[in-house]
């Protein structure tokens, strides 16, 4: 039987680094503080060195397409600071991508994102 190709990373090794670090608590509490947010649909949190930005998925995630196979490629207009090897583009699940552009128009979204990287 042919194994089917994945559009994603599915290494155990991987995801044992990932479970490793605190990338995945941090994250969820974040997201938390999004949906529990008034007015808001995003918040920043910051730890040490690092910043972490959450989405509510309860408020931006009605009627997004929960399919894994709708792909598009990052808008160069957003993510143009990304560097991908290689000549095909860098891919993103593209009902999340629409919602991080809803969000991405917020001005305060864009002010804190920029305050994230001058203090870098």
């Amino acid at each position: 039987m042919e194994s089917e190709a994945s559009s994603f990373e599915s290494s155990e090794t991987l995801a044992a680094l990932v479970a490793s670090t605190p990338l995945l608590e941090e994250s969820w509490k974040v997201c938390g503080v999004a949906d529990a947010s008034v007015g808001c649909n995003f918040a920043v949190y910051r730890v040490g060195e690092t910043a972490y930005v959450g989405f509510s998925g309860v408020k931006l995630g009605a009627g997004v397409d929960q399919s894994c196979r709708n792909l598009v490629p990052l808008p160069d207009e957003l993510f143009s600071s990304l560097c991908v090897d290689g000549p095909d583009p860098a891919m993103v699940h593209a009902g999340l991508l629409h919602l991080f552009q809803s969000v991405y128009i917020d001005n305060l979204f864009r002010d804190q994102v920029s305050n994230i990287f001058m203090s870098i």
